[in-house]
């Protein structure tokens, strides 16, 4: 009965045992690596293996780092199912965040709501959101920053699999602005500015010809039919006279508030704050779905190396 063959990995050379006389070994073809013995005549006429080096294996370097390759795309694979898994995770996050958002914007627009105190939950909620989208990092890299918007991960079977992890923070998802919101009571309920200086105030502002009152009646700065100027250098610029009614030619009249965020402040502003965070959520949705596509790729890259020949582990060897 033949002795059983001890498991051993790919690249082992394979041992060989003395030959008998009047025999020349030579590389098994079953094993590329196997090491060719040499035969010379001693002096009792018999034939040994001679004590010289095995002749090079011309595959045997390509197989190695064919392996090596293998070796080093599974390890790609595998930070990029890590980076898939970390982004998926903080943007399901996000997705609970934008609906607590919803429900508030949704009861801003009712008539009794304190609407005040909801527009500061608002502003919470987006400064968190804010926050994961600084704060979430793989290996010190900013995961929504836009760095990994192209992210190609080598697969050990060969090509590239590029996954999208896009920019996300308040702006991309269209709850807040670089310059400020303005929610007026006419033609756009919530509009972003097309311009701002400085630190704009929050709060609600009537326009009355060329001056702007605050809340508490004073004169806080100038309109001039494009710009509300409130001294020290801060500014707030719209694209145009259209969100103010005219009581007369150059004469705008109406009321305006100014947040950094999406408003609720007003009955309207607030039915309009629901649709934005409704296309918000469908672009987290899209973006969850895409990555999530992206992992079972690379989990299936993975599945298939790990059963791979040229993937033979301990535990894989030890069995045959």
């Amino acid at each position: 009965m033949p002795a059983q063959t001890q498991p051993r990995y790919v690249g082992e050379p394979v041992p060989s045992p003395r030959p008998p006389a009047l025999r020349v070994v030579r590389t098994p073809q079953g094993d590329p690596n196997a090491p060719a013995v040499a035969t010379r005549r001693t002096r009792a006429g018999a034939h040994r293996a001679a004590d010289v080096p095995p002749r090079p294996n011309p595959h045997a370097g390509r197989h190695a780092q064919r392996t090596g390759s293998t070796l080093a795309s599974l390890a790609e694979v595998q930070i990029g199912i890590s980076v898939v898994q970390l982004a998926d995770q903080a943007l399901g996050e996000v997705a609970v965040l934008l609906g607590q958002m919803r429900d508030v914007a949704h009861q801003a627009a009712g008539r009794d709501a304190d609407r005040q105190a909801l527009q500061s939950q608002i502003v919470a909620v987006v400064e968190q959101i804010d926050m994961i989208s600084r704060e979430v990092r793989f290996d010190g890299a900013t995961v929504f920053d836009g760095t990994m918007a192209d992210l190609a991960v080598p697969l050990p079977v060969g090509g590239r699999l590029l996954i999208e992890i896009a920019p996300m923070n308040g702006r991309t998802l269209g709850i807040e602005s670089p310059w400020g919101r303005a929610t007026t009571a006419r033609e756009a309920p919530d509009v972003e500015l097309s311009g701002s200086t400085g630190t704009l105030p929050t709060g609600t502002f009537r326009v009355a010809g060329e001056r702007v009152f605050g809340d508490a009646g004073a004169v806080v700065g100038r309109y001039d039919g494009a710009t509300v100027d409130f001294g020290s250098g801060v500014t707030a610029t719209f694209d145009g006279s259209v969100y103010f009614d005219e009581v007369a030619p150059g004469n705008p009249s109406g009321v305006f508030v100014l947040d950094s965020v999406l408003s609720v402040r007003t009955q309207s502003a607030a039915e309009h704050a629901v649709l934005v965070l409704d296309r918000a959520v469908a672009m987290i949705t899209e973006q969850r779905l895409l990555l999530g596509w992206s992992r079972s790729q690379l989990a299936e890259a993975a599945a298939a190396t790990q059963h791979s020949p040229l993937h033979v582990g301990p535990s894989q060897t030890s069995a045959h």
